[in-house]
């Protein structure tokens, strides 16, 4: 695991969390489809006037479809056994929601990667909020609790679609507009010690690991620190899968 490749950082799991504790490999890998990106739309609120409203509604739909679209593989802890074990690379990735590169890797360089492999590929999300993103933890914890209602697939993409909200727009809207149902049990996850031990133990990984900024990627093992050529990622993927054909 010493082996590193170290391109030029600037600015993506990812994991639904269902389970109090997460072990690292344990993933799944949903289907990837082509990337949409589009502009945030406004918060609903109560008592706006129906034609505001339709247009909020549109909106949202617009939302959906863009995340629907972005179809990022996420990883899943212990559900969907046999689409863990068809992939033949597995990529682990520790990543910020504030983080600008982890955004480009999320909605851009992954779904590429997973167009042209497909099954052969696997993404594992896991969390390393940086100390110098001031909401990172939270987005964090929040993904964590929202992926306790099986949406975290949902609020990651629309992290990182929103990138710049997080701060500004509560926790609670994010996790309305990515369908969570039970909102008070997603906020009084918010403040649980078992949501903030997963993001703990996800950091702890990563500094294990020798993680050297986000984001750091584990490729069969090996580390890489993703910057903003990715284009040798492809490759290495590539000469991956010819040796173990």
């Amino acid at each position: 695991m010493n082996s590193s490749v170290f391109l030029s950082h600037s600015m993506t799991q990812f994991r639904k969390v269902t389970r109090p504790q997460c072990q690292m490999g344990k993933a799944t890998s949903p289907k990837t489809t082509a990337l949409t990106l589009c502009p945030a739309p406004a918060q609903d609120r109560d008592g706006i006037a129906s034609s505001q409203s339709s247009k909020k509604r549109k909106s949202s739909v617009a939302k959906l479809i863009a995340i629907a679209m972005i179809g990022i593989a996420i990883a899943a802890c212990g559900n969907d056994e046999s689409a863990r074990h068809q992939a033949s690379v597995s990529v682990v990735e520790f990543a910020d929601f504030q983080c600008p590169a982890c955004r480009r890797f999320a909605l851009l360089h992954w779904p590429s990667v997973k167009a042209r492999f497909g099954d052969a590929v696997e993404l594992s999300f896991r969390h390393w909020p940086q100390s110098y993103h001031g909401y990172a933890y939270s987005a964090a914890i929040a993904a964590v609790c929202a992926g306790n209602q099986d949406r975290f697939v949902q609020i990651h993409d629309l992290f990182y679609l929103e990138q710049p909200a997080i701060g500004h727009k509560p926790f609670r809207e994010f996790a309305r507009e990515s369908g969570v149902k039970d909102l008070q049990k997603f906020e009084r996850c918010l403040g649980s010690s078992d949501a903030r031990a997963i993001v703990d133990d996800d950091i702890r990984a990563a500094l294990e690991v020798g993680g050297v900024g986000t984001p750091t990627l584990l490729i069969d093992g090996v580390k890489y620190r993703l910057r903003a050529d990715t284009s040798w990622l492809p490759h290495l993927i590539d000469s991956l899968l010819v040796v173990k054909r």
